[in-house]
């Protein structure tokens, strides 16, 4: 064992550079939570001015909502004002074609009476005209049928031809 005289100044030696030694490291812990703590400042700094430009884009965004919505709304109103004018035409309009079938019925009806009227009173002369009309058909029918088997033949004749030089299929 050493002897309390020269232990006691090594100690004391030993304590104070100890002593040094973990002011050094206090004060290199303190300048690094120094710039830590600068550094989550200007982090929180910028996470604030995020936050904030968020929440205006938020805003910005929810008043075009807003204006959308109105517009819509506004557009409804439209649409539903225009449906119910046309609505309001509509039942005009069916009126009046009502009122227009009406008077065409009281038209076809007394346009009907006379005819019957002339009919009974003119009905020879009806039946001469018809008449004449039978006839005038039956010559068209007859024109038709001769023009039809003319067709017929130059039909079969262009079809002979055709087959007969080759071109057509059997």
């Amino acid at each position: 064992m050493m002897c309390l005289a020269i232990r006691y100044p090594v100690e004391r030696e030993l304590l104070e550079e100890l002593h040094r030694n973990l002011t050094v490291q206090q004060l290199d812990n303190f300048a690094a939570l120094r710039d830590h703590q600068e550094q989550i400042v200007e982090w929180r700094d910028r996470e604030l001015a995020d936050l904030r430009e968020i929440q205006k884009a938020q805003q910005r965004m929810w008043d075009q909502w807003i204006k959308r919505v109105e517009n819509v709304h506004e557009q409804t109103q439209g649409l539903s004002s225009l449906v119910r004018a046309m609505e309001k035409q509509l039942e005009l309009k069916q009126s009046q074609q009502l009122a227009y079938f009406e008077q065409f019925d009281a038209l076809v009806q007394q346009r009907m009476t006379r005819i019957w009227n002339d009919m009974e009173l003119g009905l020879v002369h009806a039946l001469r005209q018809l008449h004449t009309g039978v006839e005038q058909t039956l010559v068209l029918q007859q024109q038709m049928q001769i023009t039809w088997k003319m067709f017929q033949s130059v039909d079969l004749t262009t079809r002979d031809r055709v087959i007969g030089n080759g071109l057509g299929h059997p």
